[in-house]
């Protein structure tokens, strides 16, 4: 009878764990109207620009076919006009929320023949259009050429050729522009990583950002975190990311022993993090161990590494049997599935030619502040196949 009720007295561990294992494979779907991100993709404004010149130059450098320009009595002239890109500006655009305008300098110069003669003609030319923010497939951010709204040529020598081309010019610049800029491949997002319930674009002056909600339930959105100055900024909120990773320890179960891994709360300050985690073992009614364990941020090679440092037990259920807490951590695979979840989020050239503009970040910096996870980096831009008539 002792037996009996001692045993009706131990806690029911594999009860417990199946609580647990449902709700952190719980997945939300519900898609508020006014929602708050749990994480931030954020692109400053020069480095946009940049981006944003390289897909104008793109447009300039394909090869055409010669321009004819009339003369006087049936005589016309072959102009061949060559162009590079000075500058180009960006600012947000009233067309809409997430629309950026161009406004870019271009300098060239146009050579061209008549019989005989020929000569060069020095250009000058303002271009503005608007980019916006889309979505492709579900997952893949793109900065779409929209409109190009205005081109002025400016000619102050005809160069001999007696004529103004100003206006050819400017008529097949348009035309050019409007038909050969490039899209823009911000940021081809892993959905598989980071599974999203839904995103939303928006152009702050220069800069691009996107706000997305994760499919985590209850996960808190990001802290306040500042526009970067330069490069790529990326922010997620610890409740998401450890949210992710613990759905990801669910789904891969058992590691040895009957042990399973549970990572229950995630902290970020400065350099430092601080992980919670609990180790269960199913056998007979079971048992429970919570750790805490710390560790050092890092970027090194440009990957993020979490490395722990000290270890802390915290609590246990009755008759809990020992097991190495960081032998588990790294056998669940815990602290990859947090950089895998973070790094598939940063703009990153595909080894596939999506045929347009493309980003890519190398991770400098990390850090942990107002509950949030913040990712720093230097933004490359990849220049699309130039060729082509």
């Amino acid at each position: 009878m002792l037996l009996l009720a001692l045993l009706a007295c131990t806690p029911d561990v594999n009860g417990l764990y199946e609580t647990q294992r449902s709700a952190a494979l719980e997945v939300a779907t519900e898609r508020p109207t006014n929602w708050e991100p749990d994480v931030t993709l954020q692109i400053a404004g020069p480095d946009f620009q940049e981006a944003v010149g390289v897909a104008l130059k793109a447009a300039l450098t394909r090869t055409h076919a010669p321009l004819v320009v009339p003369i006087a009595f049936g005589l016309e002239a072959t102009l061949r006009p060559v162009f590079s890109v000075e500058d180009a500006t960006l600012k947000a655009s009233n067309t809409c929320p997430s629309c950026l305008s161009f406004d870019a300098t271009l300098v060239g110069k146009a050579t061209w023949s008549l019989g005989t003669a020929s000569g060069t003609v020095p250009l000058d030319v303002g271009a503005q259009g608007v980019f916006s923010l889309e979505v492709a497939e579900g997952h893949i951010i793109q900065a779409v050429p929209r409109a190009v709204t205005a081109v002025q040529v400016k000619v102050m020598d005809f160069g001999g050729l007696k004529v103004n081309p100003s206006k050819t010019i400017q008529e097949w610049l348009t035309d050019q522009l409007s038909a050969r800029i490039p899209k823009i491949t911000i940021v081809d997002l892993d959905t598989a990583l980071l599974p999203l319930r839904d995103l939303r674009l928006r152009s702050q002056g220069g800069a691009v950002r996107i706000e997305a909600l994760s499919d985590v339930p209850g996960a808190r959105p990001i802290g306040a975190i500042d526009i970067p100055a330069e490069g790529v900024r990326l922010a997620i909120s610890e409740t998401a990311l450890v949210g992710l990773a613990r759905r990801a320890a669910f789904q891969k179960g058992e590691l040895t022993l009957d042990v399973y891994a549970d990572p229950l709360a995630m902290s970020v300050e400065g350099s430092e993090f601080t992980l919670d985690l609990r180790l269960w073992r199913l056998v007979g009614r079971g048992w429970w161990r919570d750790y805490r364990i710390r560790g050092a941020l890092t970027v090194k090679g440009g990957s993020i590494e979490l490395t722990p440092s000290n270890v802390e037990e915290l609590a246990h259920s009755p008759g809990a049997g020992l097991v190495d807490p960081l032998a588990a951590l790294f056998e669940g695979q815990i602290l990859q599935a947090i950089t895998r979840s973070v790094a598939q989020t940063l703009p990153a050239s595909r080894s596939q030619d999506l045929g347009v503009v493309q980003l890519r970040a190398e991770t400098r910096a990390v850090s942990g502040r107002n509950q949030t996870l913040v990712v720093d980096g230097k933004l490359l831009v990849r220049a699309p196949d130039a060729k082509g008539p």
